[in-house]
Protein backbone atom coordinates (compact mmCIF):
# COMPACT_ATOMS: atom_id res chain seq x y z
CA UNK A 1 0.00 0.00 0.00
CA UNK A 2 1.33 3.37 -0.81
CA UNK A 3 0.39 5.06 2.52
CA UNK A 4 2.06 3.07 5.64
CA UNK A 5 -1.20 3.48 7.11
CA UNK A 6 -4.59 2.35 5.46
CA UNK A 7 -7.41 4.92 6.21
CA UNK A 8 -9.93 3.27 7.78
CA UNK A 9 -11.19 3.90 10.93
CA UNK A 10 -8.91 5.99 11.77
CA UNK A 11 -6.73 6.14 17.24
CA UNK A 12 -6.33 3.08 16.92
CA UNK A 13 -7.32 5.07 19.28
CA UNK A 14 -8.13 8.58 19.52
CA UNK A 15 -10.27 8.25 23.13
CA UNK A 16 -8.08 7.18 26.35
CA UNK A 17 -11.07 7.30 28.76
CA UNK A 18 -13.46 4.72 29.72
CA UNK A 19 -16.32 4.77 28.44
CA UNK A 20 -15.07 5.76 25.03
CA UNK A 21 -17.09 8.16 23.28
CA UNK A 22 -16.03 10.41 20.07
CA UNK A 23 -12.57 9.40 18.46
CA UNK A 24 -11.06 9.50 15.24
CA UNK A 25 -11.01 5.57 13.62
CA UNK A 26 -7.04 4.96 12.77
CA UNK A 27 -6.53 1.46 11.42
CA UNK A 28 -2.48 0.55 11.03
CA UNK A 29 -1.40 -1.80 8.79
CA UNK A 30 2.29 -3.40 8.33
CA UNK A 31 3.67 -1.39 5.73
CA UNK A 32 6.14 1.42 5.61
CA UNK A 33 8.03 3.09 2.79
CA UNK A 34 11.35 4.58 3.67
CA UNK A 35 11.91 8.36 3.37
CA UNK A 36 7.76 8.90 3.09
CA UNK A 37 6.34 11.89 4.82
CA UNK A 38 2.52 12.03 4.89
CA UNK A 39 0.06 13.53 6.84
CA UNK A 40 -3.62 12.45 7.62
CA UNK A 41 -6.71 14.19 8.76
CA UNK A 42 -9.30 11.61 10.88
CA UNK A 43 -12.88 12.89 12.01
CA UNK A 44 -15.41 10.81 13.66
CA UNK A 45 -18.61 12.02 14.92
CA UNK A 46 -21.09 9.83 16.93
CA UNK A 47 -24.88 10.89 16.50
CA UNK A 48 -28.21 9.77 18.76
CA UNK A 49 -26.86 9.62 22.53
CA UNK A 50 -23.89 11.36 23.38
CA UNK A 51 -23.45 9.83 26.67
CA UNK A 52 -21.00 11.56 28.81
CA UNK A 53 -18.51 12.42 26.44
CA UNK A 54 -17.59 14.76 23.58
CA UNK A 55 -19.72 14.04 20.39
CA UNK A 56 -16.57 14.46 17.95
CA UNK A 57 -13.04 14.49 17.49
CA UNK A 58 -11.00 14.86 14.69
CA UNK A 59 -6.73 14.05 14.66
CA UNK A 60 -4.01 15.05 12.78
CA UNK A 61 -1.24 13.17 12.08
CA UNK A 62 2.16 13.03 10.21
CA UNK A 63 4.08 9.58 9.48
CA UNK A 64 7.62 9.42 8.39
CA UNK A 65 9.42 6.31 7.52
CA UNK A 66 12.57 5.57 9.18
CA UNK A 67 13.30 2.88 7.18
CA UNK A 68 11.23 0.06 4.90
CA UNK A 69 10.59 -1.44 8.21
CA UNK A 70 10.21 1.19 10.69
CA UNK A 71 7.71 4.14 11.08
CA UNK A 72 7.69 7.32 13.31
CA UNK A 73 4.50 9.27 13.77
CA UNK A 74 3.08 12.37 15.89
CA UNK A 75 -0.29 13.22 16.30
CA UNK A 76 -3.01 15.72 18.18
CA UNK A 77 -6.61 14.53 19.32
CA UNK A 78 -9.40 17.72 19.05
CA UNK A 79 -12.52 16.66 20.61
CA UNK A 80 -15.57 18.67 21.34
CA UNK A 81 -18.84 18.13 23.60
CA UNK A 82 -22.05 19.69 23.35
CA UNK A 83 -22.32 23.07 24.58
CA UNK A 84 -18.26 23.41 25.31
CA UNK A 85 -15.48 25.06 23.42
CA UNK A 86 -13.13 22.39 21.46
CA UNK A 87 -9.91 21.34 23.16
CA UNK A 88 -6.55 20.07 22.70
CA UNK A 89 -7.51 16.31 24.55
CA UNK A 90 -4.53 14.62 23.74
CA UNK A 91 -1.36 13.73 21.79
CA UNK A 92 0.61 10.86 20.36
CA UNK A 93 3.67 9.23 19.84
CA UNK A 94 3.72 5.93 17.98
CA UNK A 95 5.78 3.69 16.09
CA UNK A 96 4.86 0.54 13.76
CA UNK A 97 7.81 -2.02 12.89
CA UNK A 98 7.35 -4.45 9.67
CA UNK A 99 8.07 -7.97 10.65
CA UNK A 100 6.52 -9.91 7.61
CA UNK A 101 6.08 -6.77 4.79
CA UNK A 102 2.33 -6.78 2.57
CA UNK A 103 2.70 -8.68 -0.44
CA UNK A 104 -0.40 -9.60 -3.47
CA UNK A 105 -0.82 -12.85 -1.57
CA UNK A 106 -1.11 -14.23 2.15
CA UNK A 107 -0.22 -13.02 5.73
CA UNK A 108 1.77 -10.16 6.52
CA UNK A 109 2.61 -8.86 10.43
CA UNK A 110 3.73 -5.99 11.96
CA UNK A 111 3.94 -4.37 15.79
CA UNK A 112 1.92 -1.13 16.88
CA UNK A 113 3.41 0.82 19.73
CA UNK A 114 2.24 3.99 21.40
CA UNK A 115 2.84 6.75 24.00
CA UNK A 116 -0.49 8.96 24.51
CA UNK A 117 0.03 11.96 26.62
CA UNK A 118 -3.24 13.85 27.57
CA UNK A 119 -3.92 17.68 27.83
CA UNK A 120 -7.09 18.02 29.06
CA UNK A 121 -9.05 17.11 31.79
CA UNK A 122 -10.70 13.35 31.80
CA UNK A 123 -8.02 12.27 29.44
CA UNK A 124 -5.39 9.50 31.17
CA UNK A 125 -2.30 8.81 29.80
CA UNK A 126 -1.87 5.57 28.20
CA UNK A 127 0.39 2.98 26.45
CA UNK A 128 -0.55 1.02 24.18
CA UNK A 129 0.93 -2.23 22.22
CA UNK A 130 -0.25 -4.65 20.03
CA UNK A 131 0.38 -6.72 16.72
CA UNK A 132 -0.85 -5.57 13.30
CA UNK A 133 -2.51 -8.32 10.93
CA UNK A 134 -2.93 -8.36 7.54
CA UNK A 135 -4.06 -10.91 5.11
CA UNK A 136 -4.30 -10.18 1.51
CA UNK A 137 -6.25 -12.52 -1.87
CA UNK A 138 -6.61 -11.05 -5.07
CA UNK A 139 -8.58 -7.80 -4.65
CA UNK A 140 -9.85 -8.67 -0.89
CA UNK A 141 -8.11 -7.98 2.38
CA UNK A 142 -8.19 -8.60 6.28
CA UNK A 143 -6.37 -5.95 8.25
CA UNK A 144 -7.04 -6.43 12.26
CA UNK A 145 -5.51 -4.31 15.24
CA UNK A 146 -5.96 -6.30 18.07
CA UNK A 147 -4.23 -4.06 21.09
CA UNK A 148 -3.44 -4.05 24.99
CA UNK A 149 -4.19 -0.34 26.76
CA UNK A 150 -2.42 0.11 30.55
CA UNK A 151 -3.26 4.26 31.54
CA UNK A 152 -0.75 5.75 33.37
CA UNK A 153 0.02 9.06 35.89
CA UNK A 154 -2.52 10.62 37.57
CA UNK A 155 -6.30 9.09 37.73
CA UNK A 156 -4.92 6.36 36.20
CA UNK A 157 -7.55 3.31 35.60
CA UNK A 158 -6.93 0.45 37.27
CA UNK A 159 -5.87 -3.21 35.20
CA UNK A 160 -5.84 -3.21 31.41
CA UNK A 161 -7.86 -2.47 28.77
CA UNK A 162 -8.29 -4.10 25.35
CA UNK A 163 -9.38 -2.54 22.06
CA UNK A 164 -9.73 -3.80 18.53
CA UNK A 165 -10.60 -2.78 15.32
CA UNK A 166 -10.67 -4.23 11.47
CA UNK A 167 -11.75 -3.88 8.60
CA UNK A 168 -11.99 -6.51 5.68
CA UNK A 169 -12.42 -4.74 2.05
CA UNK A 170 -12.59 -5.86 -1.84
CA UNK A 171 -11.56 -3.35 -4.55
CA UNK A 172 -14.44 -3.23 -7.28
CA UNK A 173 -13.07 -1.01 -10.02
CA UNK A 174 -9.82 0.83 -9.56
CA UNK A 175 -9.22 3.30 -6.95
CA UNK A 176 -12.59 2.31 -5.20
CA UNK A 177 -13.21 -0.86 -2.55
CA UNK A 178 -16.30 -1.56 -0.33
CA UNK A 179 -15.95 -2.99 2.83
CA UNK A 180 -17.05 -2.89 6.45
CA UNK A 181 -15.28 -2.04 9.67
CA UNK A 182 -15.35 -2.71 13.20
CA UNK A 183 -14.07 -0.80 16.40
CA UNK A 184 -14.30 -2.32 20.08
CA UNK A 185 -13.24 -1.46 23.53
CA UNK A 186 -13.22 -3.57 26.68
CA UNK A 187 -12.31 -1.52 29.93
CA UNK A 188 -10.38 -3.36 32.73
CA UNK A 189 -10.39 -7.15 31.06
CA UNK A 190 -10.40 -8.93 34.28
CA UNK A 191 -13.31 -7.07 36.22
CA UNK A 192 -15.41 -5.98 32.76
CA UNK A 193 -18.99 -6.56 32.39
CA UNK A 194 -21.62 -5.15 29.44
CA UNK A 195 -21.55 -1.72 31.05
CA UNK A 196 -17.95 -1.28 30.59
CA UNK A 197 -17.63 -2.17 26.79
CA UNK A 198 -18.02 -0.54 23.23
CA UNK A 199 -18.83 -2.36 19.71
CA UNK A 200 -19.17 -1.39 16.78
CA UNK A 201 -19.58 -2.39 12.68
CA UNK A 202 -20.84 -1.00 9.95
CA UNK A 203 -20.01 -0.42 6.51
CA UNK A 204 -17.22 1.71 4.65
CA UNK A 205 -16.26 2.89 1.32
CA UNK A 206 -12.64 4.01 0.57
CA UNK A 207 -11.38 6.31 -2.54
CA UNK A 208 -7.77 6.53 -3.90
CA UNK A 209 -6.73 8.64 -6.82
CA UNK A 210 -3.39 9.51 -8.20
CA UNK A 211 -2.26 12.96 -8.17
CA UNK A 212 0.93 12.16 -9.95
CA UNK A 213 3.19 9.37 -10.58
CA UNK A 214 3.74 7.30 -7.20
CA UNK A 215 1.44 9.88 -4.84
CA UNK A 216 -2.03 8.18 -4.03
CA UNK A 217 -4.41 10.56 -1.73
CA UNK A 218 -6.54 7.93 -0.22
CA UNK A 219 -9.79 8.80 1.62
CA UNK A 220 -12.20 6.30 3.89
CA UNK A 221 -15.90 7.27 4.69
CA UNK A 222 -18.07 4.74 6.93
CA UNK A 223 -20.80 4.83 9.07
CA UNK A 224 -21.08 2.03 11.87
CA UNK A 225 -23.61 1.36 14.63
CA UNK A 226 -23.25 0.92 18.29
CA UNK A 227 -23.50 -2.50 19.46
CA UNK A 228 -22.54 -2.37 23.00
CA UNK A 229 -23.84 -0.81 26.15
CA UNK A 230 -21.53 1.41 26.57
CA UNK A 231 -21.45 2.59 22.67
CA UNK A 232 -23.10 5.63 20.76
CA UNK A 233 -26.40 5.14 18.81
CA UNK A 234 -24.21 5.37 15.48
CA UNK A 235 -20.74 6.99 14.53
CA UNK A 236 -19.22 8.42 11.36
CA UNK A 237 -15.95 8.28 9.48
CA UNK A 238 -14.34 10.63 7.29
CA UNK A 239 -10.48 10.16 7.06
CA UNK A 240 -8.17 11.95 5.06
CA UNK A 241 -4.81 10.82 3.96
CA UNK A 242 -2.17 12.65 1.92
CA UNK A 243 1.88 11.82 0.56
CA UNK A 244 4.10 14.80 1.29
CA UNK A 245 7.30 13.48 0.31
CA UNK A 246 7.38 9.94 -1.82
CA UNK A 247 9.14 7.42 -0.19
CA UNK A 248 12.48 5.68 -1.73
CA UNK A 249 12.56 2.52 -3.23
Amino acid sequence: MRLPKVLAITSLFACTTAPCNAQSFDIHAPEVSRGALEGEALSGINLGDPRTGPRNAHEFKLGYGVSDRWMLEVGALVDKSDGEATRLARLSFESISVLIPVRKEGLALGWFNSVEVATSEGIHNALITGPLLHWSRGPTSLLVNPFVEKTFGRGAEPGFDFSYIWRGKTEVAHGLALGSMGFGRITNIAGSGPSMQDHRVGPALFLEAEIEPGRHVEIGIGAFAGIGRDSPDASVMFNVGVPLVPGRH
